[in-house]
């Protein structure tokens, strides 16, 4: 068979790679990456290296990213990270893939955006993985589904989202899910189990340390310790908009009051947080910070005593738990796929609780994600808490 990935998320791009290493070895496959932080040329050479993908192609994200409008809103924050020439060079590359769009419709922007693209034959894939909305999934969706229909559509495990709905570009017929849990998948779908990582296969740990830059002299033994799963969550608020004049929140009032409903959820977050972490006592804690953490969010936690950040935080806890001892440790997040996935992803992942926060902040999670966590919690059985109040989780950790 013939074989195309596309990965926007470090989860999707390690399932890719044990996919192709241990289940579709002999068949060819080529790739499309979009890690989200602006390196994708960086990290498609060093997926390159290992010789697993035939075609390695990366989308430019700084040609959306990176315009002028980016450039001036910069200027405006404080914080410009990039050139007003470079600014100029990706509007114009912007504004031709808009055009080509109109005339060559997803071809044309993928023929802009993404690096190499005519090194891919659209038209021999047998399958395509992927998941989510993103624009790179959705216009390589929509350009199978017209010139390749026959291709197999096949959804990636990527956490939580993926067990709940069928969603690859935004379109949710599916033929096939290829997860690590198939028996939890809250949807109807034909499956595919997706092996668990072995750590003793150290020819593939080494691939995916030298593909996610990781530096297996900074392993850290978690044993023993409580290790807490930031989720990326940062203040929803605009920057315009904090602190502002009572005349400002009158002509923005529209937006103001939407934010500040999210703000006030925020803010149960970090009180939770806070709280959770000071009622454990001296027990040592790591914290996980998501590989897109905001350095509001990394404040946030490095302010907290008995609190340590992990090093090389914007690797994937995966990678980490692959190279480093997690034994009879306390694995806590509100409902991180991290957390959900460890026992799943990682072969004898060792003798560690699950804690799932969810229910002790009114965060608006679908009923979908609350009936997958609990038939998580069913499938693991004493390994995975989920308190419904602060005093149940005291009462929990007391024990």
């Amino acid at each position: 068979m013939k074989l195309l990935f596309v990965c926007t998320t470090e989860l999707q791009l390690l399932t890719a790679l044990n996919l192709k290493y241990n289940i579709y070895k002999d068949d060819i496959a080529d790739i499309i990456v979009d890690n989200y932080h602006g390196e994708e040329a960086a990290l498609a050479d060093r997926i390159k290296q290992t010789n697993i993908f035939r075609n390695v192609c990366f989308v430019k994200s700084n040609i959306e990213e990176k315009t002028i409008h980016a450039y001036l809103r910069g200027i405006s924050d404080g914080k410009t990270n990039i050139t007003s020439g470079d600014a100029l060079v990706n509007s114009f590359f912007f504004v031709w893939s808009r055009i080509k769009t109109v005339f060559s419709k997803d071809k044309g922007w993928l023929s802009v955006l993404v690096n190499d693209f005519s090194k891919l034959t659209m038209s021999e894939y047998d399958a395509f993985f992927g998941y989510g909305g993103k624009k790179i999934t959705k216009h390589v969706r929509l350009f199978l589904d017209e010139i390749n229909p026959s291709c197999k559509i096949v959804q990636l495990d990527e956490g939580v989202g993926a067990y709940c709905a069928g969603n690859v570009g935004e379109n949710t017929k599916i033929d096939s899910c290829e997860v690590y849990e198939p028996d939890l998948l809250q949807f109807t779908a034909v499956t595919k189990k997706v092996p668990a990582i072995d750590k003793e296969d150290i020819t593939f740990v080494n691939i995916v340390n030298q593909i996610f830059e990781y530096d297996d002299t900074k392993n850290v033994d978690f044993s023993g310790n409580i290790v807490f799963f930031d989720q990326g969550v940062s203040s929803p608020m605009p920057k315009y908009l904090r602190n502002a004049s009572f005349l400002t929140k009158l002509i923005f009032h529209n937006s103001y009051r939407r934010h500040k409903v999210e703000e006030d959820v925020y803010e149960r977050w970090k009180q939770i947080t806070l709280e959770i972490l000071k009622s454990v006592g001296e027990k040592n804690i790591w914290v996980k910070m998501h590989p897109r953490a905001s350095s509001e969010a990394l404040s946030f936690f490095a302010a907290m005593p008995n609190v340590n950040i992990m090093p090389q935080y914007r690797v994937p806890w995966e990678i980490m738990a692959l190279n480093s001892k997690v034994e009879d440790s306390v694995l806590m997040s509100f409902f991180s796929s991290s957390t959900c996935l460890h026992n799943s992803v990682v072969k004898s992942a060792g003798k560690n609780m699950i804690i799932l926060l969810y229910d002790m902040v009114d965060l608006p999670i679908e009923q979908v994600v609350v009936d997958y966590c609990k038939a998580l919690s069913k499938r693991f059985n004493n390994k995975i808490f989920i308190p419904k109040d602060r005093e149940e989780f005291l009462s929990f950790w007391k024990k």
